[in-house]
């Protein structure tokens, strides 16, 4: 089984070699109907049309940074498939809340230090502890790393 990053590459590479072979830019329902058609996956996150979309959306934004890439890399080294952000939504998650790649980079680094060092168990970060939704304060994990981020820097 693939880690999430190493799926978001497959997916580029394949794109990549599609577009050339094809010889045109495939649209992204194109894309998911042959990406689909030709991967096998045992389990984890369906690969789906708005999955592929996201997937191309992860890869242009948050692993465009080196500091990004090498931390969820080092963390897919570390922790394995028990990674906390085992999912494409909670990279986005991490993304959306977050204004800046050196910011992401500071929850990134939080949430696998919160594992490590503060006894949260992986499979507790879940989008909802992330995010925060669907709680009273509406605030998760990402808006308290954030506050000490933002106390940090400053």
């Amino acid at each position: 089984m693939l880690s999430k990053v190493q799926r978001i590459y497959q997916l580029v590479q394949w794109r990549n070699e599609e577009e050339a072979r094809a010889g045109k830019r495939l649209t992204s329902r194109e894309l998911f109907q042959e990406f689909s058609r030709n991967l096998t996956v045992t389990h984890g996150e369906a690969v789906t049309e708005s999955y592929t979309k996201l997937a191309l959306q992860l890869h242009e934004s948050l692993l465009s940074s080196q500091a990004v890439r090498q931390c969820l890399l080092d963390a897919e080294e570390f922790f394995g498939k028990k990674s906390p952000l085992d999912s494409l939504y909670k990279l986005q998650a991490v993304h959306q809340a977050c204004k800046n790649l050196q910011q992401c980079e500071w929850c990134l680094n939080y949430c696998f230090d919160a594992v490590l060092n503060k006894g949260i168990k992986a499979p507790e970060v879940s989008i909802t502890t992330l995010t925060g939704a669907k709680t009273a304060l509406g605030k998760g994990f990402l808006g308290h790393s954030l506050r000490l981020s933002v106390e940090s820097f400053d």
